[in-house]
């Protein structure tokens, strides 16, 4: 017998897990996955400001908590992946730029994020006014990881990233290339908010980074 989790709650073959409809309903649960991201970078970065140790941290009952759900509901999206029909915009953009998962992740959170900025309150104090390197790191992989581990390990498919036109970063006087505000290119966040059909959406984002692609 199957069995997928959604926050918590078993769902066995009783209860099939769906495929995806449309662009709409798989952007539902993504942005719901950026949520809980989003809410697990808030809690880390509490720990981290009131000095927690990587030991602390995970043993912490509510970051464990968090990574527990976020987990099922990335098992969920993929069950439901699994069962979808037709070319969805998110996997269609993985594979046409031979994106990892961690770009992918990065790509949910700014498209998550430029749909409705208030979602940045779930990070907590210090409000944070934008996305970036820094933000993303305690988001995704505090305290597992190392910074400066993590930061190399993004850097290369990132910086490939902002080369080919998908995301950008803001260049502001005093900040460092990690504090910097990272956004989505326009034609890309059309196309995964399913403003732009499957081709224009393929086509647009081919004419924004030119004749190469």
């Amino acid at each position: 017998m199957t069995v997928f989790f959604r926050m918590g709650r078993p769902l066995i073959d009783a209860e099939p897990v769906a495929g995806y409809a449309d662009a709409t309903t798989h952007l539902v649960d993504l942005c719901a996955w950026a949520e809980l991201a989003l809410e697990r970078g808030g809690h880390a970065r509490r720990l981290r400001a009131a000095g927690a140790t990587i030991a602390m941290a995970l043993a912490d009952a509510e970051l464990v908590a968090l990574d527990a759900r976020l987990a099922e509901l990335e098992h969920w999206i993929d069950a439901r992946l699994a069962r979808s029909r037709g070319a969805l915009p998110m996997p269609a953009l993985a594979e046409l730029f031979g994106l990892d998962v961690a770009e992918q992740r990065v790509i949910q959170l700014l498209v998550a994020v430029e749909l409705d900025g208030t979602r940045l309150r779930l990070l907590g104090e210090p409000p944070a006014l934008a996305l970036d390197l820094a933000t993303l790191y305690a988001t995704l992989a505090w305290p597992g990881r190392g910074e400066a581990e993590w930061l190399a390990a993004v850097a290369g498919p990132l910086a490939r990233s902002w080369r080919e036109g998908l995301i950008a970063t803001e260049e502001v006087p005093g900040l460092g290339m990690s504090r910097r505000p990272l956004t989505l290119a326009r034609p890309v966040l059309a196309w995964l908010s399913g403003l732009a059909v499957q081709d224009d959406g393929v086509a647009a984002v081919r004419r924004a980074l030119g004749p190469g692609r």
